[in-house]
Formats: C-alpha cells, sequence, structure tokens
C-alpha cells in the first residue's frame, strides 16, 4: 500500500504542536509564519528567508532546494505547496531530529517541508 505526499501532509499537520511570529516582507506584507517542527535554526533561517524573500511557492521552492542542496553532508527532499487549512495537535514527545524543518505561512497559504533523505554522495 503506498502513501501519497498530501496523505503525509494531512497526518503532519494533524500531530504536530506550533509557535507562531510575525515577519515582513520585503512587499510590505505581514506574514504570520508558523513553526511546526524546525530544530535546526538553519534549517529554520533558510525556511523564513525563503517565505519573506518570495511569494510564489515555485520560487520558494527553488530558492531552498538551492540553500539545502548538501545542507549537514546529506540529500534533501524540498515541498512548498499551498494549503487550504492547517492544524496543529499535540507532537509525541521526543521528536527533535536535526534533519527535518515544517513550517507553514497562514496567510499566503503555503507549506514548506524539508527533510533528509539519504547521506550525500560523494
Amino acid at each position: 500500500m503506498s502513501c501519497s505526499l498530501p496523505v503525509i501532509f494531512l497526518f503532519l499537520l494533524c500531530v504536530l504542536p506550533s509557535r507562531s511570529f510575525y515577519l515582513g516582507r520585503s512587499d510590505g506584507a505581514h506574514l504570520n509564519i508558523i513553526e511546526y517542527i524546525c530544530p535546526d535554526p538553519n534549517l529554520k533561517q533558510i525556511a523564513v528567508d525563503g517565505v519573506t524573500m518570495y511569494s510564489t511557492t515555485e520560487e520558494i521552492n527553488n530558492y531552498i532546494a538551492q540553500k539545502v542542496d548538501g545542507y549537514n553532508n546529506q540529500m534533501w527532499s524540498v515541498t512548498v505547496v499551498n494549503f487550504s487549512r492547517v492544524t496543529g495537535d499535540l507532537l509525541p514527545g521526543g521528536t527533535t531530529s536535526q534533519n527535518l524543518c515544517f513550517i507553514s505561512v497562514d496567510k499566503e497559504n503555503i507549506v514548506v517541508i524539508m527533510a533528509a533523505i539519504a547521506q550525500q554522495l560523494k
């Protein structure tokens, strides 16, 4: 049985708690950024920079993919999608992977997910 990517997103959106903060974008828009999980401060900054500097999912994805290429000697999967609703719930204890970052931008209906998928080949 295969699990499609949207189903994974829905699962993640239902189980993760959130922290919210506001940032301004260069075009004057104020963004409510919701951090579900992103313990690596470098990944968080890359994601935040992407959503504050760009407004389309393609631009954000391209920026983030370029920035995380080879980060921590890992291969990364970057997914930026539009969503219609995000809710957070309780996160199971002990989930502090440094190889995962998941944020959303409420007003822009954007979700950003970065996950290390394998060691980078040398």
